[in-house]
């Protein structure tokens, strides 16, 4: 075998070895993507849900604040 013929094998090797390694990460990159995205949509649906309970909580504040709740009407007493 000629230093050429060993020397074109070499680049060969380096280069499939550099076409695994893109190959690979590439891979880690796309279940990192996807691991991302569910998360993601986790924390949206907390945020929706947080947001509906602070509405609820700041419409029944607002009701106590303004006397129109049952126990201010006095046609029922606890």
């Amino acid at each position: 075998m000629s230093v050429s013929d060993m020397s074109a094998e070499r680049s060969e090797s380096v280069v499939d070895l550099a076409t695994w390694r893109q190959a690979h990460e590439i891979h880690s990159l796309r279940d990192m993507l996807a691991i991302y995205r569910q998360w993601a949509t986790a924390i949206a649906a907390e945020n929706a849900r947080l947001h509906e309970e602070i509405a609820i909580l700041s419409a029944n504040a607002s009701r106590a604040q303004h006397g129109s709740g049952w126990r201010n009407r006095g046609d029922c007493q606890p």
